[in-house]
């Protein structure tokens, strides 16, 4: 799969951990530590995605956009 096609990949990894934490903790579900393992590897393999791809294709802040994405770059690094 070409680097491009990954960061979107990476993305939706990341949020599905983030939805499955935050369905967990609204409905009381329990989390069995195999479950918490899986979504911790997924987590950690959407963030390596990113960071690789941040450290292969450095973004610069140019000053427009969003107000956060110099703060947002700056953290991914």
């Amino acid at each position: 799969m070409s680097e491009p096609a990954r960061i979107p990949d990476a993305y939706q990894q990341i949020d599905q951990v983030r939805r499955q934490l935050i369905e967990a903790a609204a409905f009381s579900k329990h989390l069995t530590p195999d479950v918490l393992e899986h979504l911790a590897g997924s987590l950690a393999t959407g963030l390596r995605l990113i960071a690789d791809h941040t450290t292969a294709s450095p973004v610069r802040y140019s000053g427009g956009g969003h107000k956060h994405a110099g703060f947002l770059r700056y953290r991914l690094r």
